[in-house]
């Protein structure tokens, strides 16, 4: 539905952020045009949706800017009104609008100058980083999804290429983007934020499915009992998401190599019976012996300071491992994660500068 663009001009409207560079999720006009009627009134609802949501979203992290987890959320710094050419809705004679949004951009450099925006980047690109590095990432991930959790936010969308890291006055953080299918569950709230909010929009906490009738999200980061039809919502099925995108961050591969699966179609089926998470956990299983063993494995390949979090590791891995369950009451609750990645000492900030690339 969108572009995003690096912003050479930093101001707009008399706006000018104080902190960095930005981009622009410039939303597709070619999209909305594509469509027939019904189609373009539901893209116009969907994009009147996205903001709403955005704009609670970044009202909250403003509001509650100190609490854990905030400063790890990716939240638009303003939004831009811009006309459609040549159309109005038959009910109005008001110009129909659509928003643009503007991020901090997130864009970054290793060593060698390789470009990062994402974590989804740093396999691309095979990016090694230290993991006492990776671990401080997956910290601010957990604690966004935290932030998200008490503030009754179900984002259905965790994975790597939505973990964005940019640079702000010379120190880079990893946080959690791209809201766009992301609802809020008011029985998960804090009793403050539930009256605070209460009157907000019905739609905001409608289970939304994508226009073909398909499960919301993306394989192979989408929970089997999604696959299988459940509907209901629940933070477990984030907390999965990022137990899975943790697995690749560590290993450097993607799970589809980890797990020897390879077309769609078959990923899909191996979701569904849950064969998938069979061979994840196999995997990390794996990684517990060689490190039990103390020997080289996945995680150790290329890190300097592997044996450091090797002991660590071990706990957090069978948490991950647990994180996979296929019953959501046997998941781990997130407090449990940033707690044992509190008792390691990890590095102050992030540092892509130290990283090694093949």
């Amino acid at each position: 539905m969108a572009n995003v663009y690096e912003m050479l001009s930093r101001k707009i409207d008399n706006f000018e952020p104080e902190d960095g560079p930005t981009a622009l999720k410039k939303t597709k006009e070619r999209s909305f045009y594509s469509q027939d009627k019904e189609g373009r009134k539901k893209y116009l609802e969907r994009l009147k949706r996205e903001k709403q949501f955005l704009s609670i979203l970044k009202h909250m992290v403003e509001t509650d800017s100190d609490q854990v987890g905030a400063e790890s959320v990716s939240v638009p710094l303003m939004f831009v009104a811009r006309e459609i050419p040549e159309y109005r809705d038959d009910d109005s004679t008001e110009p129909t609008l659509i928003y643009d949004t503007v991020y901090e951009l997130a864009k970054v450099k290793d060593k060698n100058d390789v470009v990062v925006t994402s974590l989804d980047d740093l396999q691309e690109e095979k990016v090694h980083l230290e993991v006492g590095q990776k671990l401080l990432i997956l910290k601010q991930l957990f604690e966004a999804l935290l932030f998200n959790q008490e503030h009754g936010i179900l984002h259905r969308d965790i994975k790597p290429e939505n973990v964005l890291l940019s640079e702000s006055n010379g120190k880079i953080e990893a946080k959690l983007s791209d809201y766009g299918i992301a609802i809020l569950d008011k029985t998960g709230m804090n009793e403050e934020d539930r009256r605070k909010y209460k009157d907000l929009p019905e739609h905001l906490s409608v289970l939304e499915e994508s226009s073909d009738g398909s499960i919301v999200g993306t394989l192979p980061f989408i929970h089997r009992l999604r696959m299988r039809g459940y509907r209901s919502e629940n933070s477990k099925y984030d907390t999965y998401s990022a137990c899975v995108s943790a697995t690749e961050l560590l290993t450097g591969k993607t799970v589809e190599e980890l797990t020897h699966i390879g077309s769609r179609q078959q990923l899909e089926t191996k979701i569904f019976t849950g064969e998938f998470v069979f061979r994840l956990s196999r995997v990390l299983e794996g990684i517990m012996e060689d490190i039990s063993q103390k020997s080289e494995g996945l995680i150790a390949l290329e890190s300097k300071d592997y044996h450091k979090y090797a002991k660590h590791l071990l706990s957090l891995i069978a948490l991950l491992i647990d994180g996979l369950s296929s019953d959501l009451d046997e998941i781990p609750d997130l407090q449990v994660f940033i707690d044992t990645l509190k008792k390691m000492d990890l590095p102050e900030r992030l540092d892509l500068k130290g990283a090694l690339k093949d």
